[in-house]
């Protein structure tokens, strides 16, 4: 954190002394700073209150603009780690349908947005809801330059999805998938961890438990891409 906290102090000592500082430069610090928050398990009122001054400084700078949507998505995880699911539902939604309409269904922000809003509906007890979410974010299409989604948040999301057809009543299907995305994660890992794994990976590899399971596909996504699974 420190190495985030101090260029804000530099900025604002900057800014005393006369100089312009651009206000996105403040408010992507602090963007940086919540997701860092996040990750080291410090207090949610200091998460949502970095990623409100985030959101508020971008908004006088960008308005409702593009660029907005990457510092809702924060905004929404930040009410996840604080446990305001149902603020963190509409947060993402409202995400989902502005990045779908702005760079496409098959984007990477909209499929990062799709799985927080299908990952939210399930852990709320909502799967038939959840699962046109997800269905969306595995819809390869033509995977266009631009259009790429990591390959690791197409295994976690196949997990997701998993479940969701369990929680349907689709054991066949959920069981055969669940095992795909598991031999995936693994592959990704070994991929990271060449001879080797480490033991606490293979143990983690073993899990029963779900919750634990969304925590080790969380895990191995790219930070921006919302590794709000192991917030809890």
């Amino acid at each position: 954190m420190k190495y985030l906290l101090d260029p804000l102090k530099v900025k604002r000592q900057l800014e005393q002394q006369g100089y312009f500082i651009p206000v996105f430069e403040f408010a992507e610090t602090l963007h940086n700073i919540a997701f860092a928050a996040m990750g080291k398990d410090l207090p949610s009122d200091e998460v949502l209150r970095h990623s409100q001054k985030a959101l508020d400084l971008i908004s006088q700078v960008d308005g409702h603009t593009n660029d907005h949507t990457r510092f809702l998505f924060c905004r929404g995880l930040a009410l996840y780690f604080a446990h305001r699911n149902a603020e963190a539902l509409a947060v993402f939604e409202g995400v989902y349908q502005t990045c779908t309409g702005t760079f496409g269904a098959l984007s990477s922000q909209a499929r990062d947005a799709g799985y927080a809003v299908g990952f939210l509906l399930y852990t709320m007890g909502r799967p038939s809801e959840a699962q046109a979410f997800v269905e969306g974010c595995l819809i390869r299409g033509k995977e266009q330059a631009g259009l790429l989604w990591p390959k690791e948040c197409r295994t976690r999301a196949k997990y997701l999805y998993s479940l969701i057809l369990l929680a349907l009543g689709n054991i066949g299907s959920g069981d055969r998938l669940r095992d795909e995305a598991i031999r995936e994660l693994k592959g990704h890992l070994v991929a990271a961890f060449p001879g080797t794994l480490p033991t606490e990976l293979n143990a983690a590899l073993s899990f029963t438990d779900d919750l634990v399971g969304f925590e080790v596909f969380g895990s191995v996504v790219p930070f921006f891409a919302g590794r709000f699974d192991v917030y809890h």
